[in-house]
C-alpha cells in the first residue's frame, strides 16, 4: 500500500498504537468493535514492510506472502464475527452475502495460495499479485458489498453510512494506486492509516 519500507512501517504503527489506545479507553461496544476491525486490516500494512525489507523471493517472502493473501481476504469475514461478538444484529440479506464470499473465498484462495509464491515491488510499487486471480472482479465486488452492508447494519447509522462510504472510498483509490504519483499515494498511505482514529473518533462523538 505504501511507497517504501519506512512510510509502511510507520502507518502500521499509527494504526497499531491508535486501536489499542482507543479501544482501551472506550468501553462502548461499537467502538471497540471497530478498533478491533482496523486492528486486524493494519496488518497489511506490516506484511507491505516485510516485503520491502525482502524485495525477493526468499522463504520468509514467501510465507508473508501466504500469509497476507490469508489476513488481507479475511478482513470482511472478521467484520462480520465481530458483529456476532459484540451482540449487533446483521440483516437476512447481508448474511447470504456472507454466505456467497465465504464460498467464493474458498475457490478463490486455494488458486491464490496455489499461484502466487512471493511479493516483490514493480515501479516502486508493491505489487499484491493476489488481487488479479481469475474471477477477480466479482470476488472483490463481493469483498467491497459486504463492507458496505455490514458498515449498514451498525446500530449508530451516522457511523455506519460513515463506513461503508470509506470503504468505497478506499477500495476506488487502492485500484488507481498505478497513476498516483508518489506524493500523492504517500499522503494516501497515512491517510489510509488514520481511519481508525478518523471514524472511532465520531463514532464516540455521536454514539
Amino acid at each position: 500500500m505504501c511507497f517504501t519500507a519506512q512510510d509502511s512501517l510507520n502507518a502500521y504503527l499509527i494504526n497499531l498504537i491508535g486501536s489499542i489506545v482507543v479501544f482501551l479507553i472506550t468501553t462502548d461496544r461499537q467502538i471497540r468493535l471497530l478498533c478491533l476491525f482496523f486492528l486486524f486490516v493494519g496488518q497489511m500494512q506490516l506484511f507491505d514492510y516485510i516485503f520491502w525489507l525482502n524485495n525477493s523471493c526468499n522463504l520468509l517472502n514467501k510465507i508473508t506472502t501466504k500469509t497476507a493473501i490469508i489476513f488481507n481476504h479475511l478482513q470482511p469475514i472478521i467484520l462480520v464475527l465481530l458483529m456476532f461478538i459484540y451482540g449487533f444484529n446483521v440483516n437476512n440479506f447481508t448474511q447470504s452475502i456472507f454466505i456467497a464470499y465465504v464460498l467464493m473465498s474458498l475457490l478463490y484462495n486455494y488458486d491464490a495460495l496455489k499461484n502466487v509464491d512471493c511479493t516483490k515491488s514493480e515501479n516502486n510499487l508493491m505489487k499484491w499479485k493476489w488481487n488479479n486471480r481469475k474471477l477477480n472482479g466479482f470476488y472483490y465486488a463481493l469483498f467491497l458489498l459486504l463492507l458496505v452492508l455490514v458498515g449498514l447494519n451498525l446500530p449508530n447509522r451516522r457511523i455506519g453510512i460513515l463506513f461503508s462510504f470509506l470503504s468505497v472510498l478506499s477500495f476506488f483509490v487502492a485500484t488507481k494506486r498505478p497513476i498516483l504519483n508518489i506524493s500523492i499515494g504517500r499522503i494516501w498511505c497515512y491517510y489510509a492509516s488514520l481511519f481508525p482514529l478518523l471514524l472511532i473518533t465520531i463514532a464516540y462523538y455521536y454514539k
